[in-house]
């Protein structure tokens, strides 16, 4: 008998929501539960991770270097892997 094993989902990002000035939501799927194993860049700059969720990560952002709603380019790069996209904020 082959044992198969379940493929890890891939990095996948589907929207981002601003919470505030300092916070916003990503969703997608591929990410780990684990905080610390997703690294995020937000407008090129890194954001801290304080929560996720195979499909949400929540960060705390610096500030816009844009005023809102403007396009702003999101990574996430997880253990199953990363994706790239450009979103508009408002």
């Amino acid at each position: 008998m082959t044992s198969i094993a379940n493929p890890t989902a891939a990095v996948t990002l589907l929207g981002v929501s601003l919470n505030s000035t300092i916070c916003a939501t990503i969703y997608g799927t591929g990410f780990s539960a684990t905080p610390s194993q997703n690294t995020v860049t937000f407008n090129g700059s890194s954001a801290t991770v304080d929560f996720s969720t195979p499909t949400t990560i929540v960060v705390s952002i610096s500030a816009l270097s844009c005023p809102t709603p403007c396009s702003v380019p999101v990574s996430v790069t997880s253990p199953s892997g990363s994706d790239s996209n450009h979103f508009t904020l408002d």
